[in-house]
């Protein structure tokens, strides 16, 4: 698989620096880098600062990485719970 180093700024508002080593590959900003490890692969797919491409085509796509759903999913509601109000009046 292929990741971008996209930079970004740091947790103090400092900005990335242009080029990164993680996981013994060094990632320079915006320039796709192939990596074969699985577990950089999953650690690279959650981080705010790489994006996964797809070079399949000749041309590099950057691909967006889903975001997180944070909280608990809504409570469904069932049919004997729905409350109906008679309209007619």
């Amino acid at each position: 698989m292929r990741f971008v180093y996209q930079g970004g700024t740091e947790f103090d508002d400092s900005e990335m620096p242009a080029a990164v080593t993680m996981f013994g590959v060094k990632f320079i900003e915006g320039v796709p880098n192939e990596v074969t490890d699985p577990h950089a692969i999953k650690k690279l797919k959650g981080s705010p600062y790489f994006r996964q491409v797809d070079d399949s085509e000749g041309a590099v796509e950057v691909l967006e990485a889903p975001k997180p759903r944070r909280g608990r999913p809504a409570k469904p509601i069932y049919a004997e719970e729905a409350v109906v109000e008679d309209v007619s009046e």
